[in-house]
């Protein structure tokens, strides 16, 4: 009553006053009212628009607000942090957050959202900062800051600081430390890092902080076990079946990710179905994780039935799903079944990626198909997801064995597309270039990767020494070694293999000092392996280097390369080869036909049981081949091991008549395959074929079918290799167009055999796959008879053959007697010729035929026994010299070729004496002629100890 009374006294113009200010106080706070709500509303909708995962829409209001001249609140600035964590805009975030420290408005939702987008970004060292900063602006942490923190140091691999994030939290945190999230976090950063006994440590410590396990903690755990222990992940996932937790599709894909990191697709598979059977949604992630289990372990037929079964239940099928079916089907060099399902990837309205891309160039490669391989490579480049390097590599790798050139034009093109190429590409192009013997091409492109800004490193200097050693360039090799060790380079085995190789074959003396420079790189297998390579003769050598093998012992990959050394050097020592035997015998189920091959001679004396072991792994080994890497079973790969292996019992009488005809069926069956597409269209561009104008004897074609041909080579021309100017390879060429295996390297070009180039006789030469591979199985088998025509000097003793082992560098003589190679050359005496005036007149006639083919086997055998052939360079200098009156070059010619065609017809091919060789006859006179006599069979009583 007493205001009421004021109130009526007071005089009308401050009664007026009052009134307005109250009006405008009144309106002021309206309006304030309004604007909160006008951010609340926004609030509201960026919230939904983060939900939405329209991030970009959100970050919009902010500008909008303020030009609304709306003051946002510290909800708004959360909700953008939010709206970064989606977007990926971690800085963006750290802004606002910043915004709001200044205004004394952050709270532990800020940091929290702000440590998410760290946490997204992997930026575990800026998270921590940040989860560190927080005591300073007031805040206190959470078990959800924490584990935003622990989760970046998990993507950064940081798993010894999440670790220690983990203890901070539970000695300042106690209460908030019972939260099972970063827990589970920590074990998932133990996990991340390999770590995984840390990760089953912090899980088993959990029942000591009375911390209840949950199902995600078991399937943080199994996760953490992927790469390392896939056991004992198996274990736990049993284990769920005795507890009350159940397993949800998170788990059972977990377990799926374990055995797929493991090669386990066995279990993968039982896994994928166990699922099923207890009701658990199985998804187009678990479809795609088994495949990848089965793709790993080259199962590709498992891989096509779970692509089907994705299909058939309605699961989406991926592009990564396509992938690790293709990447299946690529590791058995299945090209036919890859380009099918990229082309049902496409009709599926889906776009294949690098990867998809990258895989089916491989398979087509490793399949031969260069053609699709290199049209794939065009679809990457020009309409496909783009080229990368990755690709363009792995392209080079795969068609470095069809040919150097082509090699060389893809790393061409892909240079003009201003694709960033790394030192692998180069590597890859010099090791083409190194496969197919062009030193000068590997050296100029070692060249220009020092040039750029690149670095070439040991496996680039590896690559180009062995071009040079292949082509017998022992000075470059060694320069290279100098340029090794002058860069710092670290060289390693195959660096010293490729220098002694070079050297050897050269006739250089280094090889032996460059094997003891090497020496305290290899292990005690690979030493020895290195002195039987080198021919150490040294017998105090030899048995240091077995005494030091036996006492360090051996790793399954050294008991092939053992027994071969042995046998190189004549180390046998019963006691050291009967254990190493064993050895063998006991892993031979897991021995592969290389490793077979080195030892196949080796053990032909063993008992028979061992004999019959090794004779039925090979026939396994063919069936796993044929049925799921048909294409490995080429020529210059497992191709010649099979023969080898087969030709090795031949000899010795003791191959089985199941183990010949496994090796005939799948031999036989890859020349056809490769007959399929193996004539390519005639161009009009013809080999080079040197003019015969200025030489005497052009080779000619003597007998000519539709499967092969035999030639007549003169002698200064070369079947195949580019050491001379006339070839054998160019002439068949032009007379017989481009077919494919002419071009083709890996199959010697179609030719069966060489002749030195001195040397003159027949050749045969395959015009298709099959016939080569036929005729080569004859060679090994011992049914395809080369016999030669021989002059001798002096007058030769009655015998029948000479058993010896050889050893031949690249370059140089071959030598006969000491270790090496067993070989074995039968002989026939025709006469005895004495050339008048002759100082060494004394001559012998003789018929030879070779068991086996090693380098200038003939000359270096008769030169051993003291009966070198006429005119040859195994001749003292005066002899060779003296020679030159009976003819121009060595005095030996391939007369008879005896075999079958593939209809089993018997072919006998003769070829007469050339006419620089018959003028012998006319010069001199014979002194005795030899009744005829039968070469004896080889046999394994005839080998020697």
């Amino acid at each position: 009553m007493l205001q009421q009374a004021a109130t009526e006294q007071m005089p009308p113009a401050a009664a007026s006053s009052d009134h307005g200010r109250s009006m405008h106080q009144h309106v002021q706070s309206g309006a304030c009212q309004r604007a909160r709500q006008k951010v609340v509303e926004q609030n509201q909708a960026m919230n939904g628009m983060v939900k939405c995962t329209k991030w970009e829409q959100a970050l919009v209001v902010l500008p909008e607000l303020q030009e609304q001249r709306l003051e946002p609140s510290v909800v708004t600035y959360n909700t953008l942090i939010s709206a970064c964590v989606q977007g990926a805009q971690w800085a963006l975030a750290l802004s606002f957050l910043h915004h709001l420290q200044q205004q004394r408005l952050a709270n532990v939702i800020s940091f929290s959202t702000a440590l998410s987008a760290l946490d997204a970004a992997s930026l575990w060292i800026e998270a921590v900062a940040l989860l560190m900063s927080m005591g300073g602006a007031s805040v206190e942490g959470n078990s959800m800051t924490y584990n935003a923190a622990i989760s970046a140091c998990s993507k950064g691999h940081a798993w010894s600081v999440a670790l220690l994030l983990l203890h901070e939290l539970e000695m300042e945190n106690p209460e908030v430390s019972r939260s099972i999230i970063p827990y589970n976090t920590a074990i998932s950063a133990c996990g991340s890092n390999g770590s995984w006994e840390l990760a089953i440590g912090l899980a088993a410590s959990l029942a000591t902080r009375t911390l209840r396990v949950d199902i995600v903690t078991q399937n943080t755990l199994i996760s953490a076990l992927e790469g390392g222990c896939w056991p004992e992940a198996l274990r736990l996932f049993r284990r769920l079946s005795l507890s009350s937790l159940q397993p949800t599709t998170v788990t059972c894909s977990s377990i799926l990710k374990a055995c797929a990191t493991s090669e386990k697709w066995h279990q993968a598979l039982m896994l994928l179905a166990g699922m099923e059977l207890q009701d658990l949604p199985t998804n187009a992630m678990s479809f795609t994780t088994a495949m990848s289990a089965s793709a790993r372990s080259l199962q590709w037929e498992a891989a096509l039935a779970l692509l089907r079964d994705m299909k058939e239940q309605t699961a989406p099928r991926s592009v990564f799903a396509y992938n690790a079916a293709i990447g299946a089907c690529e590791g058995h060099g299945l090209w036919e079944p890859t380009l099918q399902l990229m082309a049902e990837l496409l009709s599926e309205g889906m776009e294949p990626d690098a990867v998809t891309y990258g895989t089916g160039i491989r398979a087509c490669a490793r399949a031969g198909q260069w053609q699709w391989a290199l049209w794939l490579f065009s679809l990457v480049g020009h309409q496909g997801p783009g080229l990368n390097v990755v690709t363009c590599n792995s392209l080079i790798s795969a068609i470095k064995d069809s040919g150097w050139q082509q090699a060389l034009a893809v790393l061409a093109d892909v240079q003009d597309m201003h694709v960033e190429v790394d030192a692998i590409t180069y590597n890859a192009c010099i090791s083409a270039c190194e496969k197919a013997a062009k030193w000068e091409e590997a050296l100029a492109l070692l060249g220009a990767l020092e040039a750029s800004e690149l670095r070439a490193d040991v496996i680039s200097f590896n690559a180009a020494m062995s071009a040079c050693e292949k082509c017998e360039r022992w000075e470059e090799v060694l320069w290279l070694l100098r340029e090794v060790r002058q860069k710092s380079i670290e060289p390693s085995v195959v660096t010293y293999n490729a220098a002694i190789n070079a050297c050897k074959g050269g006739g250089h003396p280094h090889a032996l000092d460059l094997l003891w420079d090497s020496e305290g790189l290899r292990r005690p297998a690979s030493f020895l392996w290195a002195l039987a390579a080198v021919g150490v003769s040294d017998p105090e050598a030899i048995h240091a280097a077995c005494v030091e093998m036996a006492k360090c012992g051996l790793s399954r990959e050294d008991v092939s390369r053992v027994l071969w050394s042995m046998e190189m050097l004549s180390a046998w020592n019963p006691r050291i080869y009967r254990s190493i035997s064993q050895e063998f015998m006991q892993e031979i189920n897991s021995t592969g036909l290389e490793e077979l091959a080195m030892v196949a001679w080796g053990l032909v004396s063993a008992e028979p049981s061992v004999l019959t072991a090794i004779q039925h792994r090979v026939e396994r080994k063919l069936k796993n081949l044929r049925k799921r890497a048909p294409s490995r079973l080429v020529f210059n790969r497992l191709g010649m091991s099979a023969m080898g292996i087969a030709g090795s019992f031949a000899l010795a009488g003791e191959l089985q008549q199941s183990l010949k005809a496994s090796v005939q069926e799948a031999l036989l069956e890859t020349g056809r395959d490769l007959d399929r597409g193996a004539w390519q269209k005639k161009t009009s561009l013809s080999p080079f074929l040197p003019s015969l104008e200025n030489f005497n004897i052009s080779a000619t074609v003597v007998w000519d079918r539709s499967e092969g041909a035999v030639f007549s080579k003169p002698p200064g021309w070369e079947v195949y290799g580019a050491h001379t100017t006339y070839q054998l390879s160019s002439l068949a060429a032009s007379l017989f167009g481009n077919l494919r295996i002419l071009g083709d390297a890996r199959h010697n070009f179609g030719f069966l055999h060489r002749l030195d180039v001195p040397s003159s006789g027949l050749i045969m030469f395959a015009k298709t796959y099959a016939a080569f591979y036929d005729l080569q199985l004859q060679l090994h088998f011992g049914t395809f008879a080369r016999e030669y025509t021989c002059l001798a000097h002096g007058w030769l003793p009655s015998r029948t053959s000479i058993t010896l082992k050889v050893q031949s560098g690249t370059t140089g003589l071959t030598s006969s007697g000491g270790r090496g190679k067993w070989s074995q050359t039968r002989l026939r005496l025709l006469g005895y010729l004495c050339l008048p005036g002759a100082s060494c007149g004394a001559f012998s006639h003789v018929i030879l035929q070779i068991v086996t083919g090693r380098k200038h086997q003939i000359r270096s055998h008769m030169a051993h026994i003291g009966h070198p052939t006429a005119r040859d360079s195994y001749t003292s200098t005066v002899t060779f010299e003296e020679d030159s009156a009976l003819c121009s070059r060595n005095w030996l010619h391939r007369h008879l070729l005896s075999f079958r065609d593939q209809a089993g017809n018997l072919h006998q091919i003769h070829s007469p004496l050339p006419p620089d060789l018959r003028q012998t006859f006319e010069m001199a006179c014979t002194v005795r002629q030899v009744k005829k006599q039968r070469p004896p069979a080889t046999s394994r009583h005839a080998m020697p100890n």
